[in-house]
C-alpha cells in the first residue's frame, strides 16, 4: 500500500486553506486602515473646514435672539393669521 505518513487529510487541507484566506483578509483590512501621515492631515483639515461651514450656516439660519423669542414670534404670527 501507499504510505499515508506525511499526507494531509482533506479536512486538514481545507482548514489550512481557510486559515490562509483569513490571513489574506486581515492583511487587506490592515492596508485599508493604515493611512499615511498626509492622508490623516488632509482628513483632519477637511473635518475642520466642514465644522466651520456648519457653524457659519447655523449663524446665518439662526439669529442671535434666544429661542423663546423665536417661538413666541411664531406663536404670535400663527394667532394673528388664525384671527384674520
Amino acid at each position: 500500500g501507499k504510505s499515508v505518513i506525511g499526507q494531509k487529510t482533506e479536512l486538514h487541507k481545507a482548514f489550512d486553506k481557510l486559515r490562509e484566506d483569513q490571513k489574506k483578509k486581515e492583511l487587506e483590512e490592515e492596508k485599508l486602515q493604515k493611512k499615511t501621515a498626509l492622508e490623516k492631515k488632509l482628513e483632519e483639515q477637511a473635518n475642520k473646514l466642514k465644522q466651520q461651514e456648519e457653524i457659519e450656516t447655523k449663524k446665518i439660519e439662526e439669529p442671535d435672539q434666544p429661542e423663546f423669542l423665536r417661538v413666541h414670534a411664531r406663536v404670535c404670527a400663527q394667532t394673528v393669521d388664525s384671527k384674520s
